[in-house]
């Protein structure tokens, strides 16, 4: 990647590493990145989501269509849009769950009758009339005392490997995994301090990233999510409730496929047709390249 990196920097004299651009990259991978968050569950648990890319052309279709009308205010937009990822999350986990659909097949149903809800809903033109409040999520720069805020808990975070330290085997690992994370912060902090600060979208799928990464570590649920994706039968025996799991990785990704199509449809101040497009193979390809992998037995 690095070597990538360096060729395009030559190409571009400069300008691919420049601030600008990175600020724009990460920006842009965002909204793959909080899919990605959900899917990482769902392939954990040894399932598949490939409804995505099509739910979140359906979900900014139906949002740009209740902001261009005005009839309600931006905030019911947004809870009318997480409630939509809640239902769908439902629809594909009670299909996969609970009455053993295999999940690609399931999903993979999911994927065209959301596309094509979307392109009738939409008569496949792009709607725009995006208020300014929604599209402050997509738009938005933090900048001064708050972002000072973020980068100081983002280098507590990079830190909290050195807690292992203690261990003899994991001294090595939490060296590297530190100073990786010190390094990462500190381009996130040149790149922003020296443009026009951190873009929205990035800092609600750096909270996201956080708290999910707290809760797969030290809460039950989270527990759960790796006894199911190492041994279903295992952890069916030591009682966990299989179904409820997977009803519950598919409802995660559904709001988090809904929030992303809220910051999607704020940086464009639109819905094109195609929005949604190929998503659901940059995600998995993301959870796939970050290193999970579903370990069912």
């Amino acid at each position: 990647m690095v070597l990538v990196w360096l060729i395009f920097f030559v190409l571009t004299d400069g300008v691919f590493l420049s601030d600008r651009n990175i600020i724009n990259l990460i920006r842009q991978t965002s909204i793959t990145a909080m899919v990605g968050l959900g899917m990482l569950v769902v392939i954990a648990q040894g399932e598949i989501d490939l409804s995505v890319g099509s739910f979140l052309g359906l979900c900014a279709t139906v949002i740009a269509m209740m902001e261009s009308s005005g009839a309600l205010p931006p905030f019911v937009t947004v809870l009318v849009a997480l409630g939509m990822g809640v239902v769908v999350g439902l629809w594909n986990g009670l299909w996969v769950a609970k009455l053993g659909i295999p999940a690609f097949v399931a999903t993979l149903g999911g994927m065209l009758a959301f596309r094509g809800i979307s392109l009738a809903l939409s008569g496949g033109r792009t709607v725009s009339g995006i208020r300014v409040q929604l599209r402050f999520l997509g738009e938005a720069f933090i900048t001064g005392p708050a972002l000072w805020v973020i980068l100081a808990a983002a280098v507590i975070l990079a830190l909290l490997p050195l807690r292992r330290m203690i261990e003899p085997q994991q001294k090595r690992r939490a060296v590297t995994v530190t100073g990786l994370g010190l390094a990462a912060v500190a381009v996130l902090a040149w790149a922003t301090l020296s443009y026009r600060g951190l873009p929205m979208p990035i800092a609600l799928t750096l909270a996201v990233a956080a708290v999910l990464d707290w809760v797969l570590r030290h809460v039950v649920w989270g527990r759960h999510v790796y006894a199911v994706g190492g041994n279903r039968i295992a952890a069916r025996i030591a009682g966990v409730p299989i179904e409820r799991q997977i009803v519950g990785a598919y409802v995660l990704i559904g709001v988090l496929t809904a929030l992303a199509s809220i910051m999607f449809v704020g940086r464009l101040g639109a819905a094109p047709p195609e929005a949604g497009y190929f998503l659901e193979l940059n995600a998995i390809s993301a959870v796939v390249i970050g290193g999970s992998e579903p370990l069912r037995r």
